[in-house]
């Protein structure tokens, strides 16, 4: 009797055997979970102009019986200019691979294509945040480093400064509910990191994680790439 094993399988059964096993990474995108996405129209030139009217000042003055009228203030607008740029890659294909190679080549592409689209949104925009946030180094820690380890008061001048700034909090409060473990979440600001911050997040003072709200409603999640629908958005787009 022949003994079959997986080193004398036909090679199409080989290779049906081995994809099963195999995956590819398909990181988490974080960068633009708060973004507020605009789209420009069809000839409209690569120019996107936003304005904000900069406050009035406070009138704190009282006007009194004379009837003057008070002094006028000026009307000023602030313009931030977005311009589009262009990216994109693609992969070359003979009819040869298509006919005769076993694996669905063409549909693996257009999965991969897909992701590298969102993957490049997310590192575009990782790269401007980087460009252009402020930065407050943590000074708190024991580890003895420049800038130190993340601590309770690191995090509590951040929030000092988003209150001072009348930084709108994004999250909703979380209420308490009689359930083991849990506790209350208070409103709170978006905040993105590498994974190499677990550890320093977890030992601060008053962390709370996402296992111990009392309610996962409206809890924030990273953003997983969705093949299938990036597979079709870009079926649509070939369409079109």
């Amino acid at each position: 009797m022949t003994i079959t094993t997986t080193a004398t399988l036909p090679a199409p059964v080989q290779q049906r055997f081995d994809m099963k096993l195999l995956s590819r990474i398909v990181p988490d995108c974080i960068h633009n979970i708060m973004a507020l996405k605009k789209r420009l129209p069809e000839r409209s030139g690569s120019v996107l102009r936003m304005r904000r009217y900069n406050n009035l000042l406070t009138a704190t003055v009282p006007l009194g019986p004379s009837g003057l009228n008070p002094p006028a203030q000026t009307l000023t607008a602030l313009d931030i200019d977005a311009k589009v740029n262009w990216y994109g890659t693609y992969v070359l294909i003979t009819d040869q691979v298509s006919l005769i190679n076993e694996d669905p080549v063409l549909n693996e592409t257009a999965s991969l294509l897909a992701q590298s689209l969102r993957e490049t949104e997310d590192q575009l925009t990782r790269d401007m945040l980087n460009a252009t946030a402020t930065v407050i180094n943590c000074t708190g820690g024991l580890d003895g480093d420049n800038p130190t380890e993340m601590t309770r008061s690191d995090i509590d001048g951040v929030i000092r400064t988003l209150a001072t700034a009348s930084a709108k909090r994004i999250t909703d409060s979380i209420e308490g509910d009689l359930k083991f473990g849990t506790a209350p979440v208070r409103q709170a600001w978006f905040a993105m990191g590498h994974t190499d911050l677990i550890p320093s997040l977890e030992a601060v003072n008053g962390f709370i994680s996402a296992a111990q709200y009392p309610k996962e409603k409206g809890v924030l999640k990273s953003f997983l790439i969705d093949m299938e629908a990036l597979r079709g958005d870009m079926a649509q787009a070939k369409a079109a």
